[in-house]
């Protein structure tokens, strides 16, 4: 009849007990992580920076958990009498159960973006080399065997990219200082291109991997300066190069200048040619002049590659085929160990969870002896627990699916340099299989308390 009206309040004193297992386990976690990222690292400042990132994680953890407990819990005051007393346990309880939330949620935030980086992020980045990619460069082809090469490559059927014209050529300074005062270490302007010498091009047509981000491609309706130079973006960075700045190139033993007047993203991975700098076209038509392409070759056609060597023996030939094939080898690889990685997570949850819930073991024995002494039924005890499972699951599943949604949004934005792609597998995983697992592992946890008695259980709570 108690159970019909109001929760006992003994039910709502949370134990002393438990402040203990809670600063144990919190400083065991701490611990334990503190000294796998040094294993890893072997490197002190940088151990410290992953643990700042993962105390910053913790804690939005915890901030969450606290805020999504006091929902529920304000929540329940208005529903069933089995809804209020979940509500107070989970409340008395908070703690504790934020530091099992936190551990679950973390292991499958992990879980989820260890999938999201196998599932989405690789394939991502394996779609920028696709099957037809160019496995053969042409470099040094010369003038006189331009339309002749162009010729023989359309007669035998090969796909090749557009040929490009190529002067050699130094940056050599930025807005009239020289490069080597512009770059230097004080200033924090570093870049490996500017320790070689850059292959120089020019076009009208803006080449199919690259994009516009700023200013305006070379057009000659829109009357721009024949002197205008478009950057690749990460250079730009690097360098803080920006519209409107002018650049000293140095060809042989010349100078020239050139104003930047657009910077462009480059997608380095598309195996064709890519450049740093393309000038507007007959900037420099005064300086002597190469050749490069790419083009496919299919098993068919690689019987075609020592006549084209043979008639073109000024130019030079680079087979990358064995380099795509290693590329698509590792990445392979590497979906394989974030599998295992996955697989050794999945259990690691499991046993974070189990080793919670026999800490919190004294408080649910306690909690069931009163229930059966004032006559509660056996199934609504086991009820009100695997409802408290399903709580811990799901609010432990969301944390992880929003930290995931993040972390891959940013992965996509600034690593795999791709627009991010949703993955309902990690929407599944963390609010469909956690709080399936959590209520299977819990369930596991209180099985026995069914056959023990009220006083047996009293006795063995104090």
């Amino acid at each position: 009849r108690k159970l019909t009206t109001t929760p006992p309040k003994i039910l709502l004193i949370p134990f002393d007990v438990q402040k203990q297992p809670v600063a144990f386990t919190a400083i065991a976690m701490l611990i334990g992580i503190s000294l796998l990222v040094f294993i890893s690292t072997q490197e002190f400042l940088m151990s410290a920076y992953i643990l700042i990132i993962i105390f910053l994680f913790i804690l939005a953890t915890y901030l969450m958990t606290q805020f999504i407990i006091k929902k529920i819990v304000k929540r329940n005051r208005i529903t069933s009498v089995s809804s209020r007393l979940n509500g107070r346990m989970i409340f008395a309880n908070r703690r504790i159960i934020s530091i099992q939330i936190i551990g679950i949620a973390i292991t499958f935030f992990s879980l989820a973006l260890i999938a999201t980086i196998r599932d989405d992020l690789l394939t991502s980045w394996q779609k920028k080399v696709p099957e037809n990619a160019p496995n053969i460069f042409v470099i040094n082809l010369f003038e006189s065997d331009k339309n002749s090469f162009i010729d023989d490559l359309k007669h035998k059927g090969i796909f090749h990219s557009p040929l490009y014209p190529i002067v050699r050529g130094r940056l050599s300074a930025v807005n009239n200082q020289l490069v080597h005062e512009y770059a230097s270490k004080e200033s924090g302007r570093q870049d490996e291109s500017l320790s070689r010498d850059l292959a120089l091009t020019w076009d009208f047509n803006l080449p199919v991997d690259n994009k516009i981000v700023e200013g305006l491609w070379h057009d000659p309706e829109k009357n721009l300066d024949y002197n205008s130079v478009s950057v690749e973006e990460g250079l730009a960075e690097n360098l803080d190069i920006n519209l409107g700045d002018v650049l000293e190139f140095t060809i042989e033993t010349r100078k020239v200048y050139a104003t930047v007047t657009s910077i462009r993203s480059v997608e380095w991975e598309s195996f064709t040619p890519n450049f740093y700098m393309i000038f507007y076209p007959g900037f420099l038509d005064n300086f002597p002049v190469t050749y490069i392409a790419s083009m496919n070759l299919n098993k068919t056609q690689r019987s075609i590659l020592p006549e084209l060597i043979k008639s073109y023996t000024s130019a030079t030939f680079f087979d990358v085929d064995f380099l795509l094939n290693r590329i698509r080898g590792i990445a392979q690889k590497i979906s394989f160990a974030v599998e295992t990685i996955l697989y050794f997570s999945l259990v690691a949850s499991l046993v974070i969870f189990v080793a919670i819930e026999i800490i919190l073991r004294q408080k649910r024995n306690y909690s069931t002896a009163i229930y059966k002494a004032i006559g509660a039924k056996e199934k609504f005890i086991q009820n009100l627990y695997k409802s408290q499972f399903v709580i811990i699951g799901i609010t432990a599943g969301v944390i992880a699916n929003i930290l995931n949604l993040i972390i891959s949004i940013v992965l996509s934005k600034f690593l795999i340099e791709g627009g991010y792609i949703f993955n309902f597998k990690t929407l599944v995983l963390c609010l469909g299989i956690a709080p399936i697992l959590v209520l299977i592992a819990g369930h596991y946890s209180i099985r026995n308390t069914n056959k023990i008695p009220a006083r047996e259980l009293l006795k063995h709570s104090t």
